[in-house]
């Protein structure tokens, strides 16, 4: 291949002269390509037998969830039957003196979580609210969802435990927070 030769273009600004260099052919063939390629492109992901992202996207996440159905709560009945289960309170007020006294103290009188044994609450008063707010947890709050690390067993436990310290008496409670509990 010949080399080409810089040429000085006959104007000049400010004292700056201007060469006039023609692209390299390498760079040109590649634009030329990539014109070709899209004019392939566009027509076979839009119209043709192409998926786009979201279209592969939204599959990947079907199948997602076909093989990881959402964890779904007991019922309200069940929930309310598990009151009774004195073992079941016991283990939890073992979970919640490992996991959740930091936060809502060992007697539940609250520390930076709120108290748990007022007639006040955050998130509603009743073994379904209870149990979603532990599942669940409250981000915005600091508090963490519990779902990946609890099995679900105890989670109703701590339910259990924190539904039952409604009425106790800590040694430094904190005040109360949010609604009152209309039973």
């Amino acid at each position: 291949m010949a080399k080409v030769e810089d040429k000085i273009l006959d104007h000049e600004y400010d004292g700056i002269k201007e060469y006039d260099n023609p692209l390299p052919s390498w760079w040109v063939w590649l634009f030329i390509g990539c014109v070709v390629f899209s004019i392939a492109y566009v027509p076979y992901m839009h119209w043709g037998p192409g998926k786009l992202a979201i279209e592969r996207y939204e599959e990947s996440m079907l199948a997602y969830y076909a093989e990881h159905p959402p964890v779904k709560l007991a019922p309200a009945e069940e929930l309310e039957a598990m009151l009774a289960d004195e073992a079941r309170v016991a283990q939890g007020a073992e979970i919640f003196g490992v996991r959740c006294a930091p936060c809502h103290a060992k007697d539940g009188g609250g520390l930076v979580g709120p108290n748990l044994t007022d007639d006040y609450t955050l998130h509603g008063y009743g073994m379904e609210p209870i149990t979603k707010t532990i599942f669940d947890g409250v981000p915005d709050k600091g508090m963490q969802p519990w779902n990946g690390i609890l099995t679900l067993d105890e989670i109703y436990s701590v339910a259990v435990y924190v539904h039952e310290l409604r009425g106790a008496t800590p040694e430094k409670a904190k005040e109360p927070q949010g609604e009152p509990i209309a039973d």
